[in-house]
């Protein structure tokens, strides 16, 4: 690992496990929950109606999911470009007198440029990206409200034509909303996964790290 490049590195390692062991943790939780309780919910207001949410549920989590994903993977190129815009920054600031005396200023503000351009086409891609996840879980939300109220129309009218009467579909809007919103909140758990992998990963990096330095200083 670049000299340079080590206090960004032991920066990044140390937020991630700070986020294994904190906020992430609490988010899993939550979502766990959300996810539980709306199922169990769903299926106590309405079995029938929540069956069939469930059958489109998995492109809502999973519309949750690519989101989620992405918008991770995004962030972390674009933490990685200005590491290395940063680590650039750091070495000639450190070598001023050797980089005046070389006079390599033009190459070395050309390095710099070309890791900010990384990380704005970096930025770029997670828009666009960001863009197609959010439309997804729309997509999949709408579809999932679409094929439940139209079985929920269904066994209403097959309820009137047979009896003359039926009761309140207010029971089958809840049912329908519990399984989204539990679906959703099984699309967010894998976030708090990830960071508690990273965290181990993290720790790791850390002391061994801290190993080199002291076998380079024995």
């Amino acid at each position: 690992m670049c000299s340079s490049d080590l206090p960004t590195k032991i920066a990044e390692k140390t937020m991630a496990i700070e986020e294994g062991l904190s906020a992430k943790l609490g988010e899993g939780i939550m979502f766990s929950s959300q996810a539980i309780g709306g199922l169990v919910y769903a299926l106590v207001k309405k079995w029938d109606v929540a069956l069939v949410a469930l059958v489109v549920s998995p492109l809502v989590g999973y519309g949750i999911h690519f989101l989620v994903v992405v918008t991770g993977e995004c962030d972390d190129l674009t933490t990685k470009a200005y590491a290395k815009a940063g680590g650039v920054a750091s070495e000639t600031i450190s070598n001023m007198r050797t980089v005046q005396a070389l006079q390599c200023e033009d190459a070395k503000i050309a390095e710099y440029n070309a890791h900010l351009q990384e990380a704005r086409e970096a930025a770029e891609v997670r828009s666009r990206r960001i863009g197609i996840a959010n439309g997804l879980i729309f997509s999949t939300g709408n579809l999932m409200t679409g094929v439940t109220l139209m079985y929920v129309a269904y066994t209403k009218a097959k309820e009137i034509r047979e009896t003359g009467e039926t009761d309140s579909t207010s029971t089958a809007f809840i049912a329908m909303f519990c399984i989204q919103q539990g679906a959703q909140g099984l699309g967010s758990i894998a976030p708090m996964l990830k960071a508690i992998s990273s965290a181990q990963y993290a720790a790791f990096d850390i002391l061994e790290i801290g190993r080199a330095s002291c076998r380079e200083r024995v």
